[in-house]
């Protein structure tokens, strides 16, 4: 009862369908980060109150709770694009979701008359799309634009100025980087950055909703062999460190949306009991 104000801030506050984040990825340190952490944290709270209200015969306030979960998956894709920490973050609440859902309908505590509009709420919901789309226009663009960041930037004008809005530290470090690295090597690494990554994209039919296993199994081989070497090679630098671990993405994207589905498969043959 103590938090009932904080509930309703919270609650209107989500009821912006709309609400972004704004930047400019050519500012990449001014970008608005999501807090992700206190979604996740807010997710869990409302999966406890939906079974808690299921246990104290009070379905409303429990559909009230899960459209609420609902709302946060689709509120944390806070940019456009999304970045590949927010869609798994949004697969991993949707996970929740869906666990939530399957406790519930096994302990048969949802009404009959409450089953359809529990259903209906999965309307939409496709978190494997979310994640392709922060693959192929978030992540690869946003992590380009901030390796060139790292040595592109404020001059020496700006440092003795003030007029910069990153702190000097970090602009002396832009300015050792663009004497002791050639801009070749930025283009080559973004070049070879780019090739990389789409060799992660193989193989995937998101809009089926489909995953080739064996395409991606052969892609990630593909990746490891070309990073097999016992030499210097300056123009791997940046896929070497930028290129994230896709597939443990892929499997708990997958593993998520098919929970998701057998859920709502699961309201329907509840409704024809």
């Amino acid at each position: 009862a103590g938090f009932g104000r904080d509930f309703e801030q919270f609650e209107e506050a989500l009821q912006r369908p709309q609400s972004q984040l704004t930047g400019d990825l050519r500012k990449l340190p001014e970008i608005p980060i999501l807090n992700s952490f206190s979604f996740r944290r807010a997710a869990e709270m409302y999966a406890n109150l939906c079974k808690v209200h299921l246990l104290t015969g009070d379905p409303d306030a429990a559909l009230k709770d899960l459209r609420m979960m609902r709302r946060l998956m689709d509120a944390v894709l806070a940019n456009e694009p999304p970045f590949l920490m927010d869609a798994m973050i949004k697969v991993a609440m949707a996970g929740l979701y869906a666990r939530t859902l399957e406790e519930t309908l096994a302990a048969e505590l949802w009404p009959p008359s409450l089953l359809e509009r529990v259903q209906k709420l999965g309307d939409g919901t496709d978190v494997l799309s979310n994640v392709s789309r922060s693959l192929r226009e978030g992540e690869r663009a946003v992590m380009t634009q901030y390796f060139r960041s790292l040595v592109e930037g404020p001059g020496w004008q700006a440092v003795f100025s003030g007029q910069a809005k990153t702190n000097r530290a970090q602009i002396i470090e832009r300015l050792y980087l663009k004497l002791l690295m050639p801009h070749g090597w930025l283009d080559q690494n973004c070049a070879t950055y780019a090739r990389l990554f789409q060799i992660h994209l193989e193989g995937l039919d998101f809009a089926g909703q489909r995953l080739d296993a064996r395409a991606i199994e052969a892609g990630d081989h593909r990746l490891s062999k070309e990073f097999e070497v016992d030499h210097f090679r300056p123009f791997y630098s940046m896929a070497a460190i930028a290129i994230p671990n896709v597939v443990s993405a892929y499997q708990t994207s997958a593993r998520n949306q098919t929970l998701l589905d057998q859920t709502y498969l699961a309201c329907a043959l509840e409704r024809c009991r």
